[in-house]
């Protein structure tokens, strides 16, 4: 169209036409700057995009690490606890152990020592460990003086846990080996306590009625117990 009006315009006036050629000279060469410039702008545009995609997924890969880390971590501290717990638990089964564990006597401990620590082991009501100690005494020291006091609380451990008829055995021994020891008359009375427990009642009886006979200097208390077992047992 522009090239159309040149033309006529410059047959009519050629002065006009030349400075119209001038003027439309811009015209047929624009400069191509701003379509570079145009153009350029969607690759800068699209690097950053890029940049910023590429910067998100390093934080989503980031967070991913992290989260996986902490559970690792909250993994190991459940196996530190549950661990911690049962070495807390094996400890405290242990500390009891030893609690009630009687310590290692050496050999050369002296007879009265040993027995002793028996007996306020029998005081504690510890019935099991005074048994042990008890009968380790009984092995070690035949010929001791307390020999037959071991025998008869070692009785009494039996008959504290109920096993009457070990209990029996124990108190026959001293009323038949050691009639004249101290601990002789007590025995007596509880063989015939341990036989009324095994439904023995003839037995017991027999026990009963024989001390005060057997043992005429032993203690008001302990024969007044024989008489009132004999009369509660209706024995004859």
């Amino acid at each position: 169209m522009k090239k159309y009006l040149f033309l006529s315009f410059l047959f009519c006036t050629p002065l006009m036409a030349q400075d119209l050629i001038v003027e439309e000279i811009p015209l047929e060469q624009p400069d191509p700057a701003p379509q570079e410039e145009i153009l350029s702008e969607p690759r800068a545009a699209t690097g950053t995009l890029d940049d910023l995609y590429t910067l998100v997924e390093e934080q989503k890969k980031a967070l991913r690490d992290f989260t996986e880390r902490l559970e690792q971590t909250e993994y190991r501290l459940k196996q530190t606890e549950e661990k911690l717990e049962r070495t807390t638990q094996d400890l405290t089964f242990r500390v009891t152990e030893l609690e009630n564990k009687p310590a290692v006597i050496i050999d050369k401990t002296s007879d009265k020592d040993r027995y002793d620590y028996a007996y306020n082991l029998l005081q504690k009501n510890d019935y099991k460990n005074a048994e042990e100690q008890f009968l380790s005494f009984i092995k070690d020291f035949e010929n001791s003086e307390l020999r037959p006091n071991a025998i008869y609380w070692l009785g009494e451990t039996y008959y504290a846990q109920q096993q009457f008829e070990k209990a029996v055995g124990q108190f026959a021994d001293v009323f038949a080996k050691y009639p004249k020891s101290t601990k002789a008359p007590d025995a007596l009375l509880k063989m015939g306590l341990s036989m009324i427990s095994l439904n023995q009642k003839t037995e017991a009886c027999t026990a009963f009625i024989a001390l005060p006979n057997e043992y005429p200097t032993a203690s008001n208390a302990l024969k007044q117990r024989a008489a009132e077992e004999a009369k509660k047992n209706k024995c004859s």
